[in-house]
């Protein structure tokens, strides 16, 4: 399907190559890059390849100053399609394909990876069991980093397995987490019982 008309859903099938291109052009040219999303929860429909990304810096000048690179972010973006919009916080492309591309640029400094992934990838319902957890335990959460109260420096944590074991809940497959936080039963307790 080839049309530039307006945002359409494809199936998974049909997404996932558009989601291996999104990466492929992105993961050269950022520091971390994760196609999110329904496109890896492989829900039935994808109407949309969202990802995230944390953008490379320049090497420091004289005075130590790094500056963003988001110029090879949008010339890479610009080469899946037509950009239709950029801010500060999305940059959104229309595929040939239809469907839309919505890239979430992060400075990699001010972000806990694995937290920002989770909620990325959704639903909200589990990353708010994943909140409450890491808040039971006595770090705060942000929209973008999960952070010491004592310090308010965000965790460096990758993997979402991690953090999910420091928040004391079940780490969950992307595809199975909407199923599993409608499931009635406890949220993790501080002290890490069920």
């Amino acid at each position: 399907m080839t049309s530039l008309a307006g945002p359409v859903s494809l199936s998974y099938a049909e997404a996932a190559p558009v989601g291996v291109a999104v990466h492929d052009a992105l993961a050269p040219v950022t520091d971390r890059c994760q196609v999110v999303g329904g496109l890896r929860r492989r829900t039935t429909l994808v109407s949309a390849v969202e990802v995230l990304v944390t953008y490379r810096m320049t090497e420091p000048d004289l005075l130590g100053g790094r500056t963003a690179r988001m110029d090879v972010v949008l010339a890479a973006l610009a080469r899946l399609g037509p950009i239709a919009a950029v801010s500060e916080s999305r940059i959104v492309v229309r595929h040939a394909s239809g469907l839309s591309i919505h890239c979430f640029p992060y400075h990699a400094d001010a972000v806990t990876w694995a937290w920002l992934v989770l909620q990325a990838t959704g639903p909200a319902s589990y990353a708010e069991v994943v909140r409450r957890g890491v808040e039971a335990r006595g770090f705060r959460a942000t929209d973008r980093a999960v952070l010491s109260t004592v310090t308010d420096v965000p965790f460096d944590v990758d993997d979402e397995m991690v953090l999910c074991q420091r928040a004391g809940v079940p780490y969950v497959e992307p595809r199975e987490r909407a199923a599993w936080a409608l499931k009635p039963g406890p949220v993790p307790t501080s002290d890490g019982r069920d």
